[in-house]
């Protein structure tokens, strides 16, 4: 399994940025490394199982598109021959920021748009924020089998226009902004498959373990890599996590 490598800027992104996501997948016994994005666009990426981009800030992709414009081509030519994708978006407030891997990667086959504005909702939240939101609309499809629920955090709507790929998960009816809509998309790129979701921190540190967001990215993970999906024992899944919000607490209490 793949992460895009962090280069000399310093922007949260790769196996640094997703600590839990790797020790999952090196417990289900895989190999997780990194490659830069040159690696990628010299071939390096043929092969692999699975190909991970969640980032915090989209803007490292434009800069991508100046010094390595070949790493998309790369990326498309690594679906089209049945490669797989998990692409988890930057919530950034700048509209321009939000989606240029989808933009330079994909451009209109298929194409994909992300929104502007996050999807804030008073009424549908978790943590008392209404940035926060929680999710519990989901269409028929293998990656919502055993979800109730899931908390994102500045989530950006994705939408698109092509059968290929299926949305999966929905704001509620009453979004204020965004009534409705799509913040998860699943289905085919070439022979590849691909997960597209508009946030990245639901499966980090302190959040995994909120609503079904574990669930969620074990079907995620599943999914991808061909392995039937199956209910995970959450409890047990969060105990084993080298980080979680109970450790912290029993830390700063130490430290009091």
């Amino acid at each position: 399994v793949v992460f895009l490598k962090r280069e000399e800027r310093g922007i949260f992104r790769g196996k640094f940025n997703q600590p839990l996501v790797v020790q999952l997948l090196e417990e289900e016994g895989f190999g997780v490394c990194e490659l830069s994005a040159k690696d990628i666009a010299a071939g390096k990426l043929a092969g692999a199982r699975l190909l991970i981009l969640a980032e915090d800030d989209s803007l490292p992709y434009k800069w991508i598109k100046s010094k390595t414009p070949t790493f998309y081509e790369a990326v498309r030519t690594y679906l089209a021959n049945g490669g797989r994708l998990l692409f988890c978006g930057s919530a950034s407030v700048h509209y321009n920021a939000r989606d240029l891997f989808l933009r330079y990667a994909f451009g209109k086959d298929p194409e994909v748009k992300a929104a502007g504005g996050a999807c804030s909702d008073p009424g549908h939240c978790g943590f008392g924020d209404p940035n926060q939101i929680r999710v519990e609309h989901f269409a028929e499809h293998p990656l919502t089998q055993h979800l109730n629920s899931l908390q994102f955090t500045l989530a950006t709507v994705l939408t698109t226009d092509d059968n290929a790929l299926t949305p999966v998960a929905f704001t509620a009816e009453t979004n204020p902004s965004h009534p409705s809509a799509p913040v998860a998309l699943a289905g085919t790129v070439g022979k590849g498959r691909v997960v597209l979701v508009g946030d990245c921190t639901w499966m980090q540190p302190f959040r995994i373990e909120h609503a079904d967001n574990a669930q969620f990215l074990m079907n995620c993970l599943h999914w991808l890599t061909d392995r039937p999906i199956e209910r995970c024992d959450k409890t047990a899944l969060v105990q084993s996590l080298f980080i979680t919000e109970k450790t912290m607490r029993d830390i700063e209490s130490e430290e009091r």
